[in-house]
């Protein structure tokens, strides 16, 4: 049999999951570990390329939906745009969109996080209440800032984009902490009754947490788009997709902590700078920069998909992550790092429509509303301003200059 076969069979039997032994990776262990780098195999390379292949055309389809959620979040920001019909002096935004959707993202943090401050109801198997796990989950509530940092972004979003996307993860923060410390007074290794003395004494503390990311909608893709659920496209061969924005120092970070290859990671560096490619994905977090009234620097960054699916390992389809950076760039495929070996990305739409996994918009009905009533009210302002200065009568050959004095369009 010629190599091309082989490649061509290798190619495709490594998404499916039916097999023979003839089909199995070469020098694949059977189970291997969740942190091995399996990208240096080739069918798994040229697997996880063509699952990366599938996901940038997911989002090119997907291209008109993320321009339109600029445009809610546009009127939610309280932005006049194009979308306008009246164009005159005055520049009047009326706050509709805006205050409906904080009035509902108020009322809906405090149904989920009342201002009590009780969270959390365990309920165990005799009917008792373990004290502490409901106090564990408290603290991990409180760790993460769900109350004051997630809720309220979420409720935004989904809202907005018709859609909740979070992401969970572990987090750990280290501090080289500094403090006093009694010690008992020694000599020559001997303490010396019961005096004390103070010293200095440095510490290393690591500390670990629940760490919860709200996700753009724009970000986030999942194949297939007619799927009912995150684990229904996963098993029937799909993947679900975060869109990541890396910096050169997050870059060198990942490759620093073993997350992508240092050949993947270098060809990315060299790659990195301003293109057309930034510019086809919107980038939402920018935009929300712009609308605060923030002037940043556009830095250059790296679009890398972190990518979630299941490909054949060994003889069986494991849910693997894959980091892919563009132009054929795998930059790394392991198994899923998560004990439980659930996916970290939780997406469901605000309400769900049969046929589709992303929902509509909760601004896009009232949108032409929105647009109307500031309409109206500027054309009202430039009125009454017009009004305030009307046209008195002249003679025309004593003031030639009749065009100065007309104040309206009109």
């Amino acid at each position: 049999m010629a190599d091309e076969d082989l490649k061509d069979e290798g190619d495709e039997d490594i998404r499916d999951a039916p097999g023979d032994d003839e089909d199995l990776i070469d020098d694949e262990p059977e189970d291997p570990a969740r942190d091995e780098e399996l990208s240096t195999k080739k069918k798994v390379s040229d697997a996880a390329l063509e699952v990366a292949t599938d996901v940038e055309a997911g989002f090119v389809n997907q291209n008109e939906r993320s321009n339109k959620q600029m445009d809610w979040w546009d009127l939610y920001n309280c932005v006049l745009t194009g979308k306008q019909f009246y164009s005159g002096n005055s520049k009047i935004f009326v706050p509709i969109v805006y205050n409906a959707v904080n009035a509902r993202k108020t009322r809906f943090t405090n149904q989920i996080f009342p201002v009590s401050g009780r969270y959390v109801d365990v309920t165990s198997e005799n009917g008792d209440q373990p004290s502490a796990i409901t106090a564990l989950l408290e603290n991990y509530v409180q760790l993460a800032k769900l109350r004051t940092r997630i809720m309220p972004a979420l409720m935004k979003n989904g809202d907005v984009e018709g859609q909740y996307n979070l992401y969970v993860n572990w987090q750990k923060r280290t501090r080289h902490v500094t403090q006093r410390v009694k010690k008992p007074l020694e000599v020559e290794g001997e303490q010396l009754g019961d005096e004390e003395i103070e010293d200095i004494e440095e510490q290393t503390l690591v500390t670990g947490s629940p760490s919860v990311e709200v996700l753009a909608d724009s970000d986030v893709l999942v194949l297939p788009a007619t799927a009912d659920s995150i684990d229904e496209a996963i098993e029937d061969g799909g993947s679900v997709t975060v869109l990541r924005r890396w910096s050169k120092s997050r870059i060198r970070k990942a490759m620093a902590d073993k997350e992508i290859t240092k050949a993947g990671g270098n060809a990315l560096i060299s790659a990195l700078k301003e293109s057309a490619d930034q510019d086809a994905k919107k980038n939402k977090a920018q935009d929300m920069v712009d609308a605060a009234g923030i002037v940043a620097g556009r830095a250059p960054y790296a679009n890398v998909h972190e990518i979630w699916t299941k490909l054949k390992i060994g003889g069986e389809r494991r849910i693997v992550r894959i980091y892919y950076g563009g132009n054929e760039n795998i930059l790394s495929v392991k198994r899923n790092p998560y004990w439980s070996d659930k996916l970290p990305v939780l997406s469901v739409p605000v309400e769900k429509v049969q046929g589709s996994f992303k929902g509509k918009s909760k601004v896009e009905p009232v949108a032409d509303l929105q647009y109307f009533a500031n309409d109206t009210t500027n054309e009202g302002a430039d009125s009454s301003a017009y009004a305030l200065m009307p046209i008195v009568m002249t003679d025309p050959e004593k003031n030639p200059r009749v065009g100065s004095m007309i104040l309206s369009m009109a």
